[in-house]
């Protein structure tokens, strides 16, 4: 049996130089004994706290979800396998509210004709569920096709029509509120409904409209919702014939629209003459933000962050920025200051720090297709390479970029592979797996090289508000048996609290990790 163990790591004073010395913040690492595991493959879905230092952690597979509540020890305390047919729905995540834990389903009813959102309710200290539907739409109005299969979408990651096709969820910042939202049937037209409940899954409002632009030339990019009030703002990218006839710089608008209890408003702009291949929208002080990578030359390559600053009331543009990437970003990933721009970044997170400076962070990933021949096996390559960091002040002007070299490659979508982050008290922190043999570079430069499951570190990255970053492995190899899914990761307590689960075979161990 695997022990229990925890790592407290302390540093004092400031860290100048690139060595493993550690990260000033402290982290609380506990991971669990090693579980044998029945279920092969299987996706995390939700993982919330119990109110006792304990945890509950939900997992999606082909035929259900397997529910497992941890206490403060990370002892497995209860089990519970509710039975679903995963090809028609999947868990989508869950809520606490005192001593009850509710789980919300999306379900695919062919015995009533309706697509349904359900709640499972149930006591944290005995699982003992009953359901009820919070809303439902008849197929005849649900606009993809119904037979679609859910659970190969959610393993891996295919099949979807457009972002938006099947039923989707976002909560908002502190979950206070939930937005679902939904493609509907529409004559061609990008039509959506939107409803919105509390943290107690209460319904709010509901809300539908549409566009006149034809669907399959629309796309979400992102949806973000007021902790204050439950407003959406859901940030489209479309392609008329206008925006294609432009000579130069995406040939696209994006639209932003609002969507409260009385009603929407929108607002469609584009990027000038830059490249502005997708966006984010993040909620600021008396501000909307949409914010990305841009480039001089093409969608699929990148020279600084863009940063879109809207009156939430009106939607007007207040201000619009084009900052590249700082000298000490170039230098970071070529050792030497050049002309060139990144290629395949994706956006992954964005944090508001205390004094409204916006934060951003993203990953070089991209998918390569490798044609085996008439002898050969096909077979696809997926990789996850450098971090891309940056942050604006409240004017969109560039305070620090930075890069971090790394290079991970899967034949399967790994959770092991790529990385999850949060933000705390001033400090950025990344979570990666990697070989323990940091790679030294030119110029100052670190590089965490591939690692595989017999040397296969869990790592914290940590950058500062100056932009100055340190590393520390904070769960070695020898220490764990299996390797964790960083990209996995689960965040509660306003992200200071941190869940990972680690499988390798039928082995299976959940780490906690707590910022102190």
């Amino acid at each position: 049996m695997k022990k229990l163990f925890i790592l407290f790591i302390i540093v004092t004073g400031a860290v100048t130089e690139f060595t493993a010395q550690n990260i000033a913040t402290p982290i609380d690492v506990k991971i669990s004994e090693t579980f044998k595991d029945s279920k092969k493959m299987t996706t995390l879905a939700f993982s919330v706290e119990d109110r006792k230092g304990g945890v509950i952690i939900g997992r999606n597979y082909n035929k259900g979800c397997y529910i497992e509540h941890y206490n403060e020890q990370l002892k497995l305390v209860e089990e519970y396998e509710m039975q679903m047919d995963n090809k028609r729905s999947r868990i989508l995540d869950a809520f606490t509210k005192d001593s009850k834990l509710m789980l919300v389903e999306y379900l695919q009813n062919a015995d009533a004709e309706e697509l349904q959102y359900v709640m499972h309710k149930t006591d944290m200290d005995k699982f003992a569920f009953e359901s009820s539907v919070l809303f439902s739409i008849p197929f005849s109005e649900y606009k993809k096709n119904i037979l679609e299969d859910i659970w190969s979408k959610s393993i891996f990651g295919m099949g979807k029509e457009d972002q938006d096709a099947s039923g989707e969820m976002s909560v908002s910042r502190n979950r206070n509120y939930i937005a679902f939202y939904q493609d509907i049937k529409d004559n061609g037209k990008e039509s959506h409904s939107i409803y919105v409940f509390d943290k107690d899954l209460k319904k709010i409002y509901e809300h539908s409209f549409s566009s006149d632009i034809p669907d399959r030339k629309f796309t979400i990019q992102n949806v973000d919702i007021s902790d204050e009030d439950g407003t959406v703002y859901l940030l489209g990218k479309t392609s008329p014939k206008e925006a294609k006839s432009k000579e130069d710089g995406g040939k696209y608008f994006y639209e932003l629209f609002k969507i409260d209890a009385s009603g929407k408003k929108s607002l469609q702009f584009d990027s000038d003459d830059k490249f502005a291949a997708s966006l984010t929208t993040v909620i600021g002080q008396n501000k909307i933000i949409c914010a990305g990578f841009y480039s001089d030359r093409k969608d699929t390559r990148y020279k600084g962050v863009v940063h879109f600053s809207i009156n939430p009331d009106d939607l007007s543009i207040q201000s619009s920025k084009y900052s590249p990437f700082s000298d000490q970003f170039i230098i970071d990933k070529y050792g030497k200051d050049k002309d060139k721009e990144l290629r395949n970044i994706v956006f992954r997170n964005s944090h508001i720090d205390a004094d409204n400076n916006l934060i951003l962070a993203g990953e070089e990933h991209f998918v390569r297709f490798v044609n085996g021949g008439q002898m050969g096996n096909s077979y696809i390559n997926y990789f996850f390479m450098d971090i891309i960091a940056v942050k604006l002040d409240p004017d969109g002007d560039l305070i620090w970029s930075r890069n971090i070299n790394k290079g991970q490659t899967a034949l399967v979508l790994d959770p092991a592979a790529s990385y999850s982050s949060t933000y705390k008290d001033g400090k950025l922190l990344f979570f990666i797996n990697g070989n323990d043999k940091v790679k030294k570079m030119s110029k100052d430069r670190i590089g965490f090289p591939d690692a595989r499951n017999k040397n296969m570190n869990m790592f914290a990255i940590e950058i500062d508000k100056n932009g100055d970053f340190n590393y520390q492995i904070i769960v070695p190899e020898d220490d764990a048996d299996v390797a964790f899914g960083v990209s996995e990761g689960i965040f509660l307590n306003n992200g200071e609290q941190i869940i990972f689960q680690g499988r390798l075979k039928r082995k299976k161990q959940i780490a906690k990790l707590t910022l102190k």
